[in-house]
C-alpha cells in the first residue's frame, strides 16, 4: 500500500507540472488516471444521467463541483479548471449528437409511422391511466380490511418485517399473524378476480 502510494505521488510530482505546462499527454494521463468522474463520464454515467433529468445545467454543475471536490485537496488550479472545461465540452457535444440523431429519425417518419408513434403513445397512457386505477383501488380495499388484517399487511408487505416481528410488535402470536395475512390477501385476490392460491 506505501509502495503504491509513494508511485502515485511520484506521477503527481512529475506529471502535474508538465500538464501545466500544456504538455497534452501528461494531461490526457491524468485525465484518465486520477479523475473518477472522467472514466464515469467516459462510460455515460452522466450522460444516462442527463437523458433522464433533461437538464444540461445539473449535469454540468454535478461534474465541475466532483472536479473541485477530487483536486482541491491537491491545489491543481490548472488542473481542475482543464477537467472542468473538458467535461462541460465533450458533455455539450454528447448532446447535441443525441439531438441531432432524434431529429433526424422524426424527420424520416412518414405518415403511418406517426400514426403508429401515436397508437403506441395512446396505449402507453391507457396502461398508465389503468395501473393508477388498479393502485387507487388496492388502497381503498385494504383500508377497508378489519383492523388487524389492515395492521398485518402494512406491516408485512410496507415496512418489510417478518411474522415473527409483527407478532412481537402487536403482542399476538405468529399463528395469528399468519392467518390474518392469508384472510388479507384471500380478501384482496377475490376483489381482483385472482385464484386463491394461498400462503406458502
Amino acid at each position: 500500500m506505501e509502495h503504491e502510494s509513494n508511485i502515485q505521488k511520484l506521477d503527481f510530482a512529475v506529471l502535474v507540472p508538465q500538464a501545466q505546462r500544456g504538455d497534452s499527454r501528461a494531461v490526457n494521463s491524468l485525465l484518465l488516471s486520477f479523475t473518477p468522474m472522467v472514466r464515469a463520464f467516459k462510460y455515460n454515467s452522466y450522460y444516462v444521467h442527463y437523458l433522464e433529468q433533461d437538464d444540461t445545467e445539473i449535469l454540468a454543475l454535478m461534474a465541475v463541483n466532483d472536479a473541485i471536490k477530487s483536486f482541491k485537496q491537491h491545489n491543481f488550479h490548472f488542473f481542475a479548471t482543464h477537467v472542468k472545461y473538458t467535461i462541460r465540452r465533450q458533455l455539450n457535444i454528447q448532446v447535441q449528437k443525441k439531438k441531432n440523431l432524434f431529429d433526424a429519425e422524426l424527420a424520416t417518419l412518414d405518415e403511418e409511422g406517426c400514426t403508429s408513434l401515436d397508437a403506441l403513445a395512446s396505449e402507453c397512457y391507457k396502461e398508465s391511466i389503468s395501473r393508477d386505477e388498479r393502485s387507487a383501488c388496492l388502497l381503498e380495499l385494504v383500508a377497508r380490511l378489519p383492523q388487524m388484517q389492515r395492521l398485518v399487511i402494512s406491516e408485512v408487505f410496507l415496512r418489510g418485517k417478518s411474522q415473527r416481528e409483527v407478532a412481537a410488535t402487536l403482542g399476538v402470536t405468529s399463528q395469528s399473524v399468519y392467518c390474518s395475512k392469508k384472510a388479507a390477501l384471500d380478501t384482496l385476490r377475490r376483489a381482483f378476480g385472482l385464484r386463491q392460491e394461498g400462503l406458502r
